[in-house]
């Protein structure tokens, strides 16, 4: 045929792809270019540089894909085919600087993905499914990897049921075959999540966390939070340590019950704002945390000065920054547009975006979130311990904790 290689490589993939319909095969897009057009209307919502094509056709159609390649004028990477032809394919179009990678049968990178049964689900690209775990499954996630995974979460709901954008069931059973993708995959959700602050959805992930700043500010203060006396009361004979490992331990315990009530529904949202039912339960998580945060002070005998107010917005300034209580000269200040403002709406975006993304499709339902939110509250926990614990021992190593 020898047509015209197309400069953008977004239409070139979907010419090929119809130029190998022609000729009765199945070929699918893959990668970047495969995220491109499954966003509406072409446009994902954090847009990045695509330059090369992957492909998929099904096992034993190697042969078809090089003769659609070679009639569309691509030059064939002799030695890697001889190599690998029976698995991957691999051509370039020297014109345009770019090479067209086909996968024949399975994805095989980090991990292996079978495409031959699915491969014609989806009229352009390899199924919903597919593509999300041809992402989470990279073992080092680079900067485009995490921005497909937001782009295809951002515009596909992930769900039980048949008509969900990508099915939870269906990446769940293949994880369950697959303990080394399984994990591969939590990492990486755990990764995505971490970086969900400063991902560039901030429309998105902040149309919420307005609603949370104030209730999070008025909630604070009344919180009942036992001193160090009444800590002591309750764990007699401990240690600092022992009872802030008590204390851990039961806020851990706590979260796990608040994730267990909404993991069994909630997942990624791909509206702009996120439900009631997530700030709701952010809420509520942060209020453990944060009163976690407050015993531990008054635990090792580092409780803040001033009124109750004044303690609460100092512990709240604690949880944002994940670290003791630190008092700037002036107070802690939480007025719109402060650092400390600013830092608690960065973490109560994150938090809120845990809530949402309970890895329902991975883990399934109440356990995830459970243990999600569990995992969350333990890492706080242990943070501020350790920072408190270098304060009270200032220049030398702090004693081993209890075991």
């Amino acid at each position: 045929m020898g047509g015209e290689l197309l400069a953008d490589p977004v239409a070139e993939a979907r010419q090929l792809i119809s130029q190998a319909a022609e000729q009765g095969l199945v070929m699918r897009a893959l990668g970047g270019v495969a995220v491109f057009l499954q966003s509406a209307d072409g446009q994902p919502r954090l847009v990045r540089s695509v330059k090369d094509i992957d492909l998929a056709v099904a096992k034993g159609n190697g042969k078809a894909a090089s003769r659609v390649l070679q009639q569309a004028s691509y030059v064939a990477d002799e030695m890697f085919n001889a190599l690998r032809g029976s698995r991957r394919l691999l051509y370039h179009d020297p014109r345009n600087r770019r090479h067209v990678d086909v996968f024949v049968g399975e994805f095989a990178m980090c991990h292996e993905l079978p495409l031959t049964a699915r491969l014609d689900t989806d009229p352009l690209t390899v199924p919903r499914e597919e593509l999300l775990l041809s992402k989470l499954q990279v073992v080092e996630l680079t900067g485009n990897d995490q921005l497909d995974i937001y782009n295809l979460l951002y515009h596909h709901e992930v769900g039980e049921d048949e008509g969900a954008g990508i099915s939870g069931p269906f990446i769940a059973a293949l994880c369950a075959r697959d303990w080394g993708l399984w994990r591969t995959c939590q990492l990486n959700i755990g990764r995505s999540l971490d970086n969900l602050g400063s991902s560039g959805l901030d429309v998105w992930v902040y149309r919420g966390t307005d609603w949370l700043v104030t209730h999070v500010v008025a909630m604070a203060p009344r919180l009942r939070v036992r001193d160090q006396a009444a800590l002591r009361a309750q764990f007699p004979g401990r240690s600092a340590d022992e009872i802030a490992d008590a204390l851990i331990v039961g806020a851990a315990r706590a979260s796990a019950t608040v994730g267990g009530g909404v993991g069994v529904w909630a997942a990624l949202p791909t509206l702009p704002a996120f439900p009631a039912e997530v700030l709701t339960e952010t809420l509520a998580l942060v209020g453990i945390e944060i009163k976690l945060v407050a015993e531990l002070h008054e635990a090792y005998g580092m409780a803040p000065p001033g009124n109750v107010v004044d303690r609460a917005y100092a512990y709240t300034s604690a949880w944002a920054h994940r670290r003791g209580v630190f008092i700037a000269p002036g107070g802690v200040i939480l007025a719109a547009g402060s650092p400390v403002a600013r830092q608690l709406q960065r973490r109560l975006a994150a938090r809120a975006g845990r809530s949402a993304f309970s890895l329902a499709p991975l883990l399934t339902g109440v356990a995830a979130g459970a243990l999600l939110n569990s995992r969350e509250t333990r890492r706080l926990g242990h943070d501020i311990r350790a920072d408190l614990r270098r304060r009270l021992y200032p220049g030398s190593q702090p004693p081993a904790l209890p075991r």
